[in-house]
């Protein structure tokens, strides 16, 4: 089975990254290994910079997630897993009283809209894609499909499961450790789905390797090309011109210059 939960999670792990929130993943809420999926923690001081994804600019204290992926439906019994989850993890936290509800928020987040939780529970639209329901407790319901295409939802995007907006989010999403290998791991992911990407995973390499060659020396770039293929790209032209300059010359001794020389004489008779 292929497991959209964790990658989701290791997405908003990566985008939580150099924040005041940490993400931790498959939080074990019971001796019988009940996972939720996501925790967003609020751990150091200051707020978030720049613009959160839709749905989670109201970020508290203790966020908690729920994800369905392409394949699964956000169902009632979902919505109740979630608060069982939550009730959960207010009692480990422990304390005495128990943690003020007010510094948690409940997630919903849906690959797909939900119409059988709609036609059920009902639920109150506030943006496009971002739904509230007011049960016992309120959750807030994301449906990634649905997600206004807006640079700041780039995140969402990757696993919207529309192609113009997965496109749209590998473009504005800069990931900010391992890049390669998440990304990769999602349009294989998507390809193992059936759906056909945009361009080549080939493709997706060579930019992903264009976008940070601003990160590298020079002295590093040239240690990954074997010699023989870098000298293949200059026109010999140039390889003589930079031979005969004095400056290089000056680099080699006398007897270095004079055997090369010797060299080159021996090829020229051998030639005529």
């Amino acid at each position: 089975m292929i497991n959209w939960h964790r990658l989701f999670g290791i997405f908003l792990t990566d985008y939580f990254t150099d924040t005041p929130y940490s993400v931790e993943l498959e939080k074990d809420l019971s001796l019988q290994q009940q996972f939720l999926d996501v925790v967003i923690l609020h751990k150091e001081q200051g707020e978030f910079e720049g613009v959160l994804p839709d749905g989670l600019e109201n970020l508290n204290q203790h966020n908690l997630l729920s994800y369905k992926s392409m394949r699964e439906s956000f169902d009632v019994w979902a919505i109740n897993e979630l608060i069982g989850h939550y009730v959960n993890y207010r009692k480990q936290l422990g304390g005495e009283p128990l943690v003020a509800e007010s510094e948690f928020n409940l997630y919903a987040v849906s690959t797909r809209f939900p119409q059988g939780l709609k036609n059920k529970l009902g639920f109150t639209e506030l943006k496009q894609g971002v739904y509230e329901l007011d049960l016992s407790v309120k959750i807030r319901l994301i449906v990634l499909s649905r997600i206004e295409k807006s640079e700041h939802n780039a995140v969402w995007h990757l696993f919207s499961n529309v192609l113009n907006k997965i496109d749209y989010g590998k473009k504005y999403y800069h990931v900010k450790s391992n890049p390669s290998s998440a990304v990769n791991l999602l349009y294989e992911y998507y390809q193992l789905e059936g759906l056909e990407m945009p361009y080549t995973m080939e493709e997706f390499q060579k930019e992903v390797a264009q976008n940070h060659l601003r990160f590298l020396t020079a002295t590093d770039v040239l240690k990954e090309i074997p010699k023989e293929d870098f000298l293949k790209q200059i026109p010999k032209e140039d390889i003589l011109k930079r031979i005969v300059e004095k400056d290089f010359l000056k680099q080699l001794s006398k007897e270095e210059i004079t055997r090369y020389l010797q060299q080159l004489n021996e090829v020229n008779d051998t030639k005529q």
